[in-house]
Formats: C-alpha cells, sequence, structure tokens
C-alpha cells in the first residue's frame, strides 16, 4: 500500500505537468484522494465492523482494494499508448491525460478502501497494552515501502529496459511504467500473505460482538451510523481529529510539492518539456525522490523508538515535537538552494512523519471499542483528507499569487503545522485507559 502511495507521490505529479497540464490546477488533481477518502473510509470502516464473511470483518476490503490497485497501476502506466492510438501526439495528450486522471481516481479510491481496515486489522489483532508497539512497527513498515517507492522513483530503468518506450512514452513515462509494475507484483504478494497469515475472528464466530453491533447499529444506513459516531465522539478523538486537520495541511504540501520544489527551486528546470531547462527539471526530480528515499529510512529507523520515548515524556508532548518540527523543515525550504542540503532537509522530515504515522492512530485504537475501531478508523481519516481537499481547492490562488512558486504552499503548510502544535500543547490528551481482551482471544 505504501509503495504504491510513494510511487504516486513521487512520479505522478511530474508526469502529469509533462503533459501540459497546467501547474496552477495540479492540486485540483489531487482532490480525488480528498474526496474518496471522506467518501470511502468512513463507510468501509462501518461496513468492516459489521462485516460477516469468513475471512474476517477486515480482510474481505484488503482485498478488493489490492486488487483495483493493480488493475489501476497498470492502466496508468499505458494512458500515454492509450492515447496515441486515439491520435494524440506530444502537443496534445487529450486523451492520455484524460485516462491518466481516471486512473488516478481509480487508485485513490482502491487505496481507500484498503488503509482503513489495514489500520482496524492492526488494531483488532494487538493486545490493547501493545497498541502503541503495533502502530510503531506498522509506521516501520511504512517506512519500507517508502524506500522502496521513493528509491526506485530515483533509479533511471529506461538505459536498463528501453524496451518499455513508445513514441509519446519517454524516459519519465518509462521508469514510471516499471516501478508500477514492480508495485503491482508486491502488492499481489503481500495481499496473498495479509490473507493467509493475518488472522482474524469472524463476526459470525464473536456473539457476544454480534449482540453489541446489533444495539449498537439499529439502523442499517452505514451514513446515519457514521453521523451518529462523529456526533458522540469521546474527547481523545475530538482532539486528535483537530490535531490532524491542520497537521495534515503541512504533510500534503510536503508529500505533493516537495520533489516539484527540487526541480525548480533547486535545481532550476521547467517542468515544460519544450523548455531548455525541463533536463535539470527532470534530474532535480529523480534527486528528490532520492531524498525522500532518505525520508522514508529516517522514519523506518525512527519507528521502533517511538513507544520508548512516548511513555518517558507522554503522547502529548511527542505530538507537539513532531509538529514544531514539521513546521521548521517546511520553513526552511524558503532558504535551501544546495541540492545536498536538500537531501539531508528532505530527510529530516522521517522523524515528524513516523510520529504522526504512529500516535494518533494508537489514541485513536484505544479510544475505541472492538466493534468500532473500524468507524473510529474512517473518521480520523475525514480528518486527514478534508484538509487535502481544501489545498486543491485553494492552492491554485496560492500558486497564481506567487507566480508558481512552490516555496509558497510549502510555507502556507509550516504555519498550518505550527498550529496544530499549539492545539496538542493546550489541550488535554486523556491517558490510554486499560481494556481487558475477550477470553476467547487470549490465546
Amino acid at each position: 500500500m505504501q509503495l504504491c502511495w510513494s510511487l504516486q507521490i513521487s512520479q505522478l505529479t511530474p508526469h502529469i505537468l509533462e503533459m501540459n497540464f497546467p501547474k496552477i490546477w495540479i492540486t485540483l488533481v489531487w482532490l480525488c484522494g480528498p474526496l474518496s477518502g471522506i467518501i470511502v473510509q468512513p463507510i468501509v470502516g462501518v461496513w468492516s465492523d459489521r462485516c460477516k464473511s469468513s475471512l474476517g470483518r477486515r480482510r474481505p476490503f484488503i482485498l478488493v482494494g489490492s486488487i483495483f490497485m493493480v488493475l489501476s497501476l497498470c492502466f496508468i502506466v499505458n494512458c500515454l499508448d492509450l492515447g496515441y492510438l486515439l491520435g494524440d501526439t506530444i502537443d496534445n495528450t487529450t486523451w492520455s491525460l484524460t485516462f491518466t486522471i481516471i486512473g488516478f481516481w481509480i487508485l485513490d479510491i482502491s487505496l481507500n478502501t484498503l488503509q482503513g481496515p489495514a489500520r482496524a486489522l492492526v488494531a483488532d489483532i494487538a493486545v490493547q497494552r501493545k497498541q502503541d508497539s503495533a502502530n510503531a512497527f506498522f509506521t516501520f513498515w511504512v517506512g519500507l515501502g517508502n524506500v522502496i517507492g521513493y528509491g526506485s522513483s530515483f533509479i533511471d530503468f529506461s538505459e536498463y529496459i528501453p524496451m518499455y518506450a513508445t513514441p509519446l512514452c519517454n524516459k519519465t513515462c518509462v521508469n514510471m511504467k516499471v516501478s508500477f509494475y514492480f508495485s503491482s507484483i508486491v502488492i499481489i504478494i503481500s495481499c496473498i500473505g495479509t490473507l493467509i497469515f493475518a488472522k482474524e475472528q469472524s463476526l459470525d464466530d464473536d456473539m457476544n460482538l454480534r449482540n453489541r453491533l446489533k444495539k449498537w447499529f439499529c439502523n442499517p444506513n452505514p451514513i446515519v451510523r457514521l453521523a451518529k459516531y462523529i456526533y458522540k465522539l469521546p474527547r481523545t478523538m475530538k482532539v486528535l481529529c483537530i490535531y490532524q486537520f491542520f497537521s495534515w495541511i503541512g504533510w500534503f504540501s510536503f508529500l505533493v510539492y516537495i520533489t516539484d520544489w527540487v526541480g525548480e527551486s533547486v535545481f532550476r528546470g521547467n517542468p515544460d518539456p519544450q523548455h531548455p531547462a525541463y533536463q535539470l527539471y527532470e534530474t532535480g526530480v529523480r534527486f528528490g525522490s532520492f531524498g525522500l528515499a532518505g525520508f522514508s529510512i529516517v522514519s523506518m529507523i525512527f519507528s521502533p523508538f517511538i513507544p520508548r520515548i512516548s511513555k518517558r515524556y507522554g503522547s502529548k508532548v511527542l505530538l507537539f515535537i513532531a509538529q514544531v518540527i514539521l513546521s521548521l523543515l517546511l520553513l526552511m525550504t524558503f532558504f535551501v538552494k544546495n541540492k545536498y542540503w536538500a537531501i539531508v532537509l528532505i530527510s529530516c522530515f522521517g522523524v515528524p512523519y513516523s510520529i504522526s504515522n504512529t500516535l494518533p492512530f494508537t489514541l485513536c485504537s484505544t479510544s475505541a471499542d472492538d466493534f468500532n475501531k473500524g468507524t473510529y478508523m474512517g473518521i480520523l481519516n475525514v480528518f486527514i483528507v478534508v484538509p487535502q481537499l481544501i489545498m486543491s481547492v485553494f492552492n491554485p490562488v496560492i500558486v497564481y499569487v506567487f507566480d508558481g512558486n512552490t516555496v509558497a504552499t510549502l510555507v502556507g503548510g509550516s504555519i498550518a503545522s505550527l498550529f496544530s502544535s499549539v492545539i496538542v500543547w493546550f489541550v488535554r490528551i486523556p491517558k490510554i485507559r486499560k481494556k481487558k481482551r475477550r477470553n476467547n482471544n487470549t490465546n
């Protein structure tokens, strides 16, 4: 899942820009992520809480999401070739661009179908006192997926596998084809491994859980049930939702624009394939992907230490520090112009990222009962994707005002991240409460 996401972040934005798509509207393409997240994840969370499949509550959705992820990845990398068959040229890629955006939407819907149940599965399997360790371990694998994804984006596969080149598929397109095909293979293997080894209990086998679900979910409409849960959120969840909202304004600006920042601001390139500085931009994007691999390595290395640090200093302090660091790092993009310092800067984002991918989900899972973890994970995700939606709508204005300068977006993310640190500092986060596991799960 994370391998696919990292490839999407590092390669799709430059790929779409190369098809002469106006940069000022690029964030509107990314609306598919927030919109599908707002609609898909909460509903999938509710459905997975009530799923009676023999595979369990979460794995059916993981299977469906994985299948459509593979199909969408294979579709996206062949959009230029499909467009060429329909009459596209280098100067006019209307069909190719249309197909790519459609594939982009399918990919994001698939990712959102998979992400919530995957997080809920971790919360289901781990005992209460091990939730922080389980989520830290999850973050470790997130980091590993990012390392492979961003690292592969730095490699020029077109030199070794030239047979994928076509009249419209240039070097960047060939690199994306190889990376996306590899990602598809990894997704298939990971999905099979999850289906085989991640043992979860079927809802039909747990009468106590079924009775509680009937009590809490009298109305079969998932939208109504979701609205009731949002209204009755405990204080911890309300704090987390506000925190995630402002935090992910910062993270969205980083994840979407950081490779573009390296290509334009650091390497002084231009995303227009016909521009003399295009080669510099392409080199900068690959260099930025290498920096994102460093960012993922740092995240992967730091994540195992989070439970111990959190227990010593408290979750609130650690979340506060993470947001302050994120804010400062985003602000530093205004000053950094050296490519090696850019690598160091991007790598440092790994520390706050590992915290942001561990503690909020730990607190979410410990706030939820066994019968609503999927729903809570879906609600938390809404407050991750809503800021992305806002950024997608208003960022074209920022880009226009600042004449296409991506640094303005990154600095705006810095301000939002600083505000999220204030929220965490002044709003008390309740301690993780202890709960007994059911006897039939203690083996």
